[in-house]
């Protein structure tokens, strides 16, 4: 099913599919998400990444206070989340100035180290995730190259827990950002980079 869908979005991205098919993939690839409702907080946080406390921000709107502590949690979490992403990012920016060799070698090193945390793999599938965005936007792919690029961003979407704000992973982000500052400081002293 999973070619299926890769198929799918490939033609969706050039047009020209059947109706029928089209309204299957759909239904399969936007199913609604189970569970509680979303909360529209973002203006709220928005206020709170602007300076100002959550205690405060409840008490300028009469927000309740467990409306205050979703707020803070949410805050902290993506602090965390862009916190985590940033390591990513740097870990990923100087393997790539080392070359394709030391590069593998400091990834064997981040798998080591991931291996012994839960959701550990997970650090591998950001790392891949990044190198496959930089690849796209470098632009020095061919056409088959592109495809071949992209599908492998698909299917590395469709692992179960995958997404940076996936429920299952709030609790492994803080041991994440812990190994990644472990090995990028290890990395940063070889390079002597402070």
């Amino acid at each position: 099913m999973s070619d299926f869908l890769w198929e799918l979005e490939k033609l969706r991205r050039r047009s020209g599919v059947d109706e029928e098919k089209f309204k299957e993939a759909v239904k399969e690839l936007t199913r609604k998400p189970r569970g509680a409702k979303e909360q529209k907080d973002s203006e709220h946080l928005a206020e709170i990444r602007a300076g100002s406390s959550a205690k405060e921000v409840a008490a300028d709107k009469g927000l309740s206070n467990a409306t205050e502590i979703r707020l803070a949690r949410k805050n902290r979490r993506a602090t965390l989340t862009a916190l985590y992403q940033e390591k990513i990012e740097e870990f990923v920016e100087l393997t790539a100035a080392l070359g394709s060799v030391a590069g593998k070698e400091w990834l064997d090193r981040l798998r080591d180290a991931a291996a012994e945390y839960p959701l550990g793999h997970l650090i591998l599938a950001d790392v891949v995730a990044s190198n496959t965005r930089r690849a796209l936007e470098g632009g020095n792919l061919s056409a088959d190259d592109t495809d071949y690029v992209e599908a492998a961003r698909f299917y590395l979407a469709m692992i179960d827990g995958m997404g940076v704000n996936n429920p299952r992973r709030r609790g492994a982000v803080r041991s994440h950002v812990r190994v990644l500052d472990a090995v990028l400081q290890q990395l940063r002293a070889s390079l002597k980079i402070t």
